[in-house]
């Protein structure tokens, strides 16, 4: 085998390797909750307060905020409730190469459900869209929108 085509062989390799791990990983929401912050206080069973520099990922999903609250929903998932200036929240969208970006003052996830209330100043972008509200939905496992008091702008592709 010439070093041409150990060098293709060892990139196909390795690029199998990694798609095989993205689809082993399934939907977000699916994954496990991984959480930073400066401050932690666990105030009683299944609640936890979280401030400063917060950042709560799984998955894809990238949430950060100033504060969060963290209280068990059984099975174990979580459902958290984060406030910031602003709080943001961020998701690979499917397996392509585009993301959602989200803001909002206040933000509330259900990590069993994979909804997301956007609270307050809410904007949010997917693909060439963009939304803007005064509360915005968005389940992370559907990939659907809703919004109240909104406005939306729908650009070509």
């Amino acid at each position: 085998m010439s070093r041409q085509n150990a060098k293709r062989a060892a990139i196909n390799a390795i690029l199998s390797l990694l798609a095989s791990h993205a689809l082993a990983e399934g939907p977000d929401h699916k994954q496990p909750i991984h959480i930073d912050a400066d401050q932690g206080v666990m105030e009683r069973a299944g609640q936890r307060r979280l401030s400063g520099n917060v950042r709560i990922s799984q998955g894809s999903i990238l949430l950060t905020a100033d504060n969060a609250t963290l209280l068990d929903a059984g099975s174990g998932g979580q459902k958290i409730s984060c406030d910031g200036h602003p709080v943001k929240l961020r998701q690979r969208m499917g397996t392509s190469p585009n993301w959602l970006d989200a803001r909002a003052d206040r933000c509330e996830y259900d990590s069993i459900t994979g909804d997301v209330r956007l609270l307050g100043n809410g904007w949010l972008k997917k693909g060439n869209d963009e939304v803007t509200g005064s509360l915005i939905t968005y389940n992370t496992a559907t990939e659907e929108i809703r919004a109240e008091g909104l406005h939306m702008t729908i650009k070509p592709n």
